[in-house]
């Protein structure tokens, strides 16, 4: 069986290569790797780097580090598809055909249902269908077959034939990577006779096709490939000249046309093609030789009274100014004989739409792949209202339409990030997880460590809870970091912001108040790690408050515009970077923010420019490598967060007049000569200490104030000696008093006091 690595840091990149191999021949592991020089300079002239020329034999796993580092430094990375060996002499077995789009469109080759289908670099694709019973000695017969009917490259057709591995990046230009976009593990091999029925290279017209394109310089055409929609509702409309379309008219017209005897036919026959070059514009060099394959179906065709007819439609057609014949009749009583249009199998729409949308149970909408956003149905038909197909009955109907009602329409459960798992997960799922941004290399990460080092000197935690961030990314941790310092330019945003690099943008992201205050958070779904900078959380509840759910909720409802709401799991890692002392509101109990003040001085401008300049040099990936394998034993994701000093000042500093005041009342500070008290008492008290203030707190506001600060309530109402009853608060010894009964509170309650005599008048138990 094909190998699994063994390792839990297994990239979406090296999944897409392990993916590709166990289809491709699930019994081995061993496979024949090559790589050269791909980078493309001066116009596309190869760079011709002899250092990357590598023949690797063996498995994945061995061969991956060294394909890696390779592919890093721009090689490109291949397989020999084929078993056996480099050489065509070594090839035992053939695994697969296969087709290069090379500039040729990949629809018409979803004719017959794929393995395999890689994008090998923007727009470029590479099909594959498994074999089961290929003679070696057919094998470059069927490739130039295939090349020939669908316009793909006709070099590829030898035995040790290597083909780009997904997994690693296309590095002729920018780089991109190669990537499977259909992937089909539970087909079973085709026969060769199965293959070539489904791709119809097998068909007795075989040489006919080939004598109607003898004039067309296929290749020189390739990248204007096209296949038009055919039986438009217009029966006037243009009907285009492409490849595939002539092999439309050809296969139609056999149908409608399989033996010309009569005079009326062969003239609604010639005067349709003749129209195909008067009214469609086709060239006239390809138009007769689909005319005479026709007419030659029939017994008795005589092939020079036949063109001389043709000569004389062409000047019928020219002469005629009334409703002509056109190709959308003939394709019409094609399909009412049965005959279904190559260009519009089912198979072809729906694995085409299946690359580009999928239905979510979860969301009942369509989820577009390439955009990672929700489509409405009625947008998703407005797209596709042009684009016409026929269903099972022969009924013209959109192409939205036909996918929509198709059972083998793409769907799934829902989305979901999970880095841990395939592109789909085992329950269901579409997983949007893209992977890391880099692939980890050892290397120097003395920069990464100097800055560290230079912000938060011996202290772990921080570098701890990145390095679980990186191993463990699907796991939310409860403790956020908070950094700030007095100083601008410590190099907070320069460090935290290489992390943040190391994931993709889907992933990872900075934040700022407008996201915190904004009911829209289409943002949040499939992100990791944020860094929220210069939030001011002191003054706000509602800021407060969400900050408390991001930080501590298992799930989020998120929404954006245009967008349907949700509720997804809660992935974010946050590290909060401020200048402020007084930037997060904490409270004594909090448990959930590390907080750190970085005292140095503005970073100098030689660290800056060494870490930037590692960081352009593969600094990122040794920094991956770095935090992948630092080591996390003991660290709890959902444990409270250590209490540094910055902690217990900033709680300081976050807390208002009023919560100082009661902070003061329940350590003894202020005192009022008994332990029990109620929430108007210490309103009074308060507007005595504080009389300018504008506006004095509530009752209520005051108790849940006091009581945060470590006052506690009495649940039940306390009755007074005067019959009247109070909500009582203990606001000294807590614990003490809880034990104790009402007639205690009572009495500790009217116990004389020796506080200003006007703050006793208003507030003694008798007024």
């Amino acid at each position: 069986m094909t190998e699994t690595l063994q390792t839990s840091h297994i990239s979406v990149k090296d999944k897409l290569a392990l993916g590709f191999l166990k289809i491709l021949d699930s019994n081995t592991n061993n496979f024949c790797f090559r790589t050269f020089d791909d980078v493309r300079i001066d116009g596309g002239k190869s760079r011709g780097d002899l250092t990357l020329l590598r023949k690797i034999d063996g498995t994945l796993k061995e061969a991956l580090p060294e394909l890696r580092s390779l592919n890093h430094k721009g090689a490109g990375v291949f397989v020999v598809v084929n078993e056996g060996g480099q050489q065509k002499s070594e090839i035992v077995k053939v695994r697969a055909v296969f087709a290069d789009t090379d500039g040729a469109p990949l629809d018409p080759l979803l004719v017959l249902k794929p393995h395999l289908v890689v994008e090998s670099s923007k727009g470029n694709w590479h099909v594959y269908w498994k074999v089961s019973d290929c003679p070696i000695s057919q094998f470059s017969e069927i490739q130039s077959l295939i090349a020939e009917k669908f316009g793909t490259d006709p070099s590829v057709k030898d035995l040790p034939r290597i083909m780009r591995l997904p997994g690693f990046n296309h590095n002729k230009y920018e780089p991109y990577l190669s990537k499977i976009t259909i992937y089909n593990p539970e087909l079973d091999a085709y026969t060769i006779d199965s293959l070539k029925d489904g791709l119809g290279i097998s068909r007795s017209d075989k040489k006919i096709e080939a004598d109607i394109f003898k004039n067309f310089d296929l290749f020189a055409h390739k990248k204007e490939f096209k296949v038009e929609k055919l039986g438009s509702t217009d029966s006037k409309a243009p009907y285009p000249f492409t490849p595939e379309n002539a092999c439309e008219v050809f296969n139609a017209a056999k149908v409608v046309h399989p033996n010309i005897q009569t005079e009326e036919e062969f003239s609604e026959w010639g005067l349709m093609c003749a129209n195909l070059i008067k009214l469609d514009g086709w060239p006239e060099r390809e138009v007769e030789p689909i005319f005479d394959a026709i007419c030659d179906l029939a017994p008795n065709a005589d092939k020079t009274h036949n063109r001389s007819k043709f000569k004389s439609y062409k000047q019928q057609a020219e002469n005629y100014a009334g409703n002509a014949r056109r190709v959308a009749s003939l394709f019409y009583e094609a399909r009412e004989k049965g005959w279904i249009p190559e260009t519009s199998l089912q198979n072809d729409v729906t694995d085409r739409l299946n690359l580009e949308y999928a239905w979510l149970e979860a969301e009942a909408s369509i989820y577009r792949l390439r955009y990672r956003d929700f489509i409405s149905i009625e947008k998703f038909n407005a797209a596709h209202a042009n684009q016409l197909t026929f269903d099972s009955s022969n009924k013209q109907i959109t192409v939205s339409k036909k996918w929509m009602t198709d059972p083998r329409r793409r769907q799934h459960k829902g989305i979901v990030t999970r880095p841990d798992q395939p592109e789909v997960t085992s329950d269901g799922y579409l997983n949007n997880w893209q992977g890391f941004a880099v692939e980890p290399s050892l290397g120097d990460v003395t920069p990464f460590t100097n800055l560290y080092s230079y912000m938060f000197g011996d202290e772990k935690y921080p570098l701890t809870w990145l390095g679980h961030l990186v191993q463990n990314p699907g796991i939310k941790m409860y403790p956020s970091l908070v950094i700030w310092s007095p100083e601008e330019g410590v190099g907070k945003n320069l460090f935290f912001e290489a992390v943040q690099n190391l994931f993709p943008p889907e992933h990872a992201t900075v934040i700022s108040q407008s996201e915190v205050e904004d009911d829209f958070s289409g943002w949040i779904p499939g992100t990791v790690f944020a860094i929220a900078d210069e939030i001011k959380a002191a003054r706000s509840d509602k800021v407060r408050d969400k900050l408390k759910i991001w930080s501590t909720a298992t799930t989020l409802r998120t929404h954006d515009k245009g967008q349907p709401k949700r509720v997804v799991p809660n992935l974010l890692n946050l590290v909060f970077l401020s200048n402020h002392a007084d930037g997060m509101h904490l409270t004594d109990t909090d448990r959930r923010f590390f907080i750190w003040e970085v005292t140095a001085k503005p970073l100098p401008q030689n660290m800056i420019d060494e870490f930037v300049k590692w960081r352009g040099e593969n600094g990122l990936s040794y920094l991956l490598h770095y935090l992948q394998n630092i080591d996390i034993s003991g660290f709890n994701p959902k444990g409270r967060s250590p209490i540094t000093q910055a902690k217990v000042d900033m709680v300081e500093a976050s807390r208002s007049d009023l919560e100082r005041w009661c902070k003061d009342v329940v350590t003894g500070s202020i005192s009022f000569g008994k332990e029990i008290t109620t929430a108007e008492y210490l309103v009074n008290a308060f507007c005595h200490d504080f009389p300018n203030m504008k506006s004095p707190p509530s009752i209520s506001y005051m108790g849940k104030t006091i009581a945060r600060m470590g006052a506690r309530t009495r649940k039940n109402q306390v009755r007074l000696s005067n019959g009247r009853k109070i909500r009582a608060i203990a606001i000294l010894r807590p614990d003490y008093w809880e034990k104790k009964n009402d007639l205690a509170w009572r009495d500790e309650f009217e116990r004389k006091t020796y506080i200003a005599s006007e703050v006793a008048e208003s507030a003694s138990p008798g007024k």
